[in-house]
């Protein structure tokens, strides 16, 4: 005998409901995670500019140090040398934070010691062109600088950063393709 309590157009409506019911339930669900991997994906963007960042400044520091000892080399005046002595004071600096955000990337990683020597080389011929120059005059300073060795450091020290730069680079293209297609999945759910 059939339930007094149900009628027959019960079952449909509980079905109908148990289908909305699960339907925003797995809607939540998919826009809760598609929310989540798009601030995920909006923070690794940040992480990749920050690394970017350190490069720039790292061959910014880098260029003025340059700058100051040639400056000195030519005037012989002391004060010229204040770009290069506030760069050799910041330079590891940038370099240890530039260590730090690559930490999640083997093969920025294993850029970074290599980056490393090259800017203490960089420093040791500098520091022999302004030892000359201060030491025996500007003929024996130009006499270190026409050695080349300190344009070939820098351009080495601006091949590994353009690496570096262009690995990020990519991570970043990535990374923003990521965080748009989960933006995309999230709008369509």
């Amino acid at each position: 005998m059939p339930d007094p309590a149900r009628r027959p157009g019960d079952l449909p409506v509980s079905l109908g409901l148990t289908a909305a019911v699960l339907f925003f339930l797995v809607s939540g669900v998919v826009s809760y995670w598609n929310t989540r991997t798009v601030m995920r994906g909006a923070g690794h963007v940040t992480h990749t500019h920050d690394v970017l960042t350190a490069l720039d400044d790292i061959l910014s520091l880098m260029k003025d140090a340059e700058t100051g000892g040639r400056g000195y080399v030519v005037t012989g005046d002391e004060r010229y040398l204040e770009p290069y002595t506030a760069a050799a004071a910041r330079v590891d600096s940038r370099v240890n934070d530039l260590d730090r955000l690559t930490a999640d990337n083997p093969g920025q990683q294993a850029r970074v010691p290599g980056l490393r020597e090259l800017i203490a080389a960089k420093f040791r011929d500098l520091e022999e062109t302004i030892g000359a120059r201060r030491a025996r005059g500007f003929e024996a300073a130009q006499a270190v600088v026409v050695t080349d060795r300190g344009r070939a450091v820098m351009d080495a020290i601006r091949a590994r950063a353009d690496e570096m730069e262009g690995t990020e680079r990519q991570l970043r293209a990535d990374r923003l393709a990521a965080v748009d297609a989960a933006y995309r999945v999230a709008v369509a759910s």
